[in-house]
């Protein structure tokens, strides 16, 4: 490609389709994902702000998701065969008109656009005697799309409109992939499950850890006790008991957000076209 040229052509495409398009440079693999302007999470769909980004220096170009790109979202499905799969399902065979990118890795980006942009998480699925990872990316997220180098384009149509939970449960039942496990994404928290967690993010630790445990139908009382001990062993020093408990049970008390059954039963009549 010519670079920033083609680069600024496709932002400007984009752009009339009321996203937000990112100028992007190469991460720590070598791949263009790497957002160059520094608060590019409060870009919004405006023309001056769009041009404003280091474009002459990019090596990609990235589309900003949620609410400042009309609600667009994007399924990462991080599997080379179930990428596939889901592409010869949806696309192929059902014949579903959405924008399907495939990635450097060839990896697939499955695009909705949602009514109300949802908080990006991550699932993952045992699916064919393996764990595969996939992302529900949204609002506060942003992912590398085509002219970018290794990308290549699946599907360029209008993104179907559905939330993305429905998707998510469209594909654990035409694959027969089963649920196992949440990574909560949201900025700021860390990994789950660490070996040691430092200072600066043993509240949020406690957090998404007490959130899988009740996930996995651990009872409150038990969930405390688990994460009373492994504080003890692999955090750093200075929780107090009481702070524990507080935490773990804030993260009982909060709705779970993974399926908005709520959205997911009118949107079932939507895709009766489809079965």
């Amino acid at each position: 490609m010519n670079g920033s040229t083609e680069l600024k052509d496709y932002a400007n495409e984009y752009f009339k389709r009321g996203w937000v398009p990112l100028a992007l440079g190469y991460d720590s693999q070598g791949y263009p994902k790497r957002p160059l302007a520094t608060a590019w999470t409060s870009i919004a769909h405006n023309a001056k702000q769009v041009r404003s980004q280091p474009w002459d220096n990019a090596k990609g170009i990235g589309i900003l998701l949620g609410s400042p790109s009309n609600n667009l979202g994007v399924i990462d499905i991080d599997d080379v065969e179930m990428a596939q799969e889901v592409y010869q399902l949806f696309i192929v065979d059902m014949g579903m008109k959405t924008r399907w990118i495939w990635t450097a890795r060839n990896r697939g980006h499955f695009y909705v656009r949602e009514r109300t942009p949802s908080k990006s998480r991550a699932f993952k699925l045992q699916w064919q005697g393996k764990e595969v990872q996939i992302e529900l990316k949204s609002e506060g997220t942003q992912v590398a799309t085509y002219p970018s180098e290794g990308y290549s384009v699946g599907l360029d149509a209008p993104p179907i409109e559905l939330d993305l939970d429905h998707v998510f449960q469209l594909i654990q039942e035409k694959l027969g992939a089963r649920f196992t496990r949440t990574t909560i994404t949201n900025a700021g928290y860390p990994s789950p499950w660490a070996e040691l967690v430092s200072e600066g993010d043993r509240n949020k630790a406690i957090y998404v850890e007490a959130h899988q445990l009740r996930q996995a139908g651990v009872p409150l009382n038990l969930a405390i006790d688990i994460m009373v001990a492994r504080v003890g062993h692999h955090f750093a020093e200075g929780v107090k008991s009481d702070e524990i408990t507080n935490t773990v049970r804030s993260a009982y008390r909060k709705p779970v957000p993974e399926l908005h059954t709520d959205r997911l039963r009118k949107e079932e009549s939507d895709l009766d076209n489809y079965f």
